[in-house]
């Protein structure tokens, strides 16, 4: 009971402090919005963290970064290489 006294104790201690960094991001996003920060305020629910959020297989994820576009570009080109020089040698085959 005493642990979970102190638990409570600790979050309730927590809790002002992370209201006056949400109270700091809703006044630095209304600045960034245009928005006069005295009437800016943001509801703090669960669908608004899954709004708009899909889940995509990480393949998707990777193929989309540069790097491994750039790689793949450049594996493609090396294999081509690889066509051409076994047509140089067995020029009869082609």
């Amino acid at each position: 009971m005493e642990q979970a006294k102190a638990t409570l104790a600790a979050a309730q201690a927590q809790l002002s402090t992370i209201q006056q960094n949400r109270a700091q991001l809703e006044h630095g996003l209304a600045v960034l919005l245009g928005r006069p920060p005295e009437g800016f305020s943001l509801t703090p629910t669960l669908s608004n963290w899954n709004r708009g959020h899909t889940r995509r297989p990480a393949s998707d994820m990777l193929e989309r970064r540069p790097d491994v576009a750039a790689s793949e570009r450049r594996v493609a080109a090396q294999n081509a290489q690889i066509g051409v020089a076994i047509a140089a040698y067995f020029p009869w085959c082609t």
